[in-house]
């Protein structure tokens, strides 16, 4: 097992293989599939997701694609601009058009990676009737 490569795998399954091991003892067997799977389908659509982002985006600036370019010169300022770009991401039919899940912001995988430091009873966000969503515990 010289080869880095196979090092670096060896290091990550055994990371990973702690990881659920803790995650394990606090769920019951039968519900820690659902868990498990719920989260791997989670990251697979982010990913996805974040893919055809940097795609768009990429379009977006790009002077020779007649069909999404957005001319700078159309915006006041440089801010405009930057705000621009981020709405018009957040546009459901650029994934809808490729087969892409559209993530909310909320459901996001490095939303949920960032938020997963925080301690229990965390406000993470406010749902449609203005209520906290809080951060609980899984057991």
């Amino acid at each position: 097992m010289n080869n880095p490569e196979q090092q670096f795998l060896k290091q990550l399954d055994d990371k990973l293989w702690k990881a659920a091991d803790k995650l394990r003892a606090n769920l019951d067997a039968a519900n820690y599939k659902h868990v498990v799977l719920g989260l791997i389908f989670l990251k697979y659509v982010s990913d996805a997701f974040e893919e055809r982002q940097d795609e768009l985006l990429a379009r977006f600036k790009d002077e020779s694609d007649e069909l999404y370019y957005l001319p700078p010169e159309d915006y006041d300022s440089e801010e405009e601009y930057q705000q621009a770009l981020k709405d018009e991401l957040e546009i459901l039919d650029y994934y809808r058009e490729a087969n892409v899940f559209w993530v909310p912001k909320a459901a996001r995988w490095s939303t949920l990676k960032e938020k997963a430091v925080l301690p229990t009873g965390t406000v993470l966000w406010q749902d449609e009737a203005g209520k906290d969503v809080k951060l609980r515990s899984v057991s």
